[in-house]
């Protein structure tokens, strides 16, 4: 007997109950922890695919924010669909502008950032004193 794709999606989800906190993604996952679904021969985001199954499409260049700030959650009203620089600003990154500290734990006053390009050509911002860090364990890696 056939599944419904509903009914194999919720089968992946761990759901407390009534359903009022994060639905979390058992299943497979993506490299950054976003829940991985295959529905028709299409690929999915897992919390896209919930999303517009139970709330409508994405509007055209919106981009869905976690506001649990949980990438396994799947929960569609955990999510809000908002512009990039919305996003960012939400996120990893915007949490470093916010509070003037980088991931490192570095003070951004203290440690300037710069933009860095990837050799795919994407580019990324990291603090100075992270950089330096890094590089001195490769180095030390590289010795051993």
């Amino acid at each position: 007997m056939k599944h419904s794709s509903e009914e194999r999606f919720l089968s992946k989800v761990s759901r407390p109950f009534g359903d009022v906190g994060c639905w979390v993604w058992t299943a497979g996952k993506f490299e950054k922890g976003y829940g991985a679904f295959k529905d028709r021969r299409k690929q999915w985001r897992a919390h896209r695919w919930s999303y517009e199954h139970w709330r409508g499409p994405v509007p055209h260049g919106l981009q869905l924010d976690h506001l649990c700030r949980v990438r396994a959650c799947v929960n569609p009203w955990h999510l809000e669909a908002v512009d990039c620089r919305t996003n960012i600003v939400r996120g990893e990154r915007g949490q470093a502008i916010r509070t003037g500290v980088c991931s490192g734990g570095h003070s951004l006053a203290e440690h300037a950032s710069r933009e860095y390009t990837r050799k795919d050509g994407r580019t990324y911002r990291q603090c100075v004193k992270c950089r330096e860090v890094r590089r001195e364990r490769k180095r030390q890696a590289a010795l051993a």
